[in-house]
């Protein structure tokens, strides 16, 4: 009690780069569609 945990909040640069590191991780898994303006009706 009377204790908080010391950590960081990462800034934007280190959450963009976790991002597309999962990305890539998951890029043989993902099956991109055409999305027409039909679609989107």
């Amino acid at each position: 009690m009377g204790k908080r945990s010391n950590y960081q909040v990462p800034d934007e640069s280190q959450i963009k780069d976790a991002i597309e590191s999962r990305m890539k991780e998951i890029e043989s898994w993902i099956k991109r569609v055409p999305f027409t303006f039909e679609h989107a009706k």
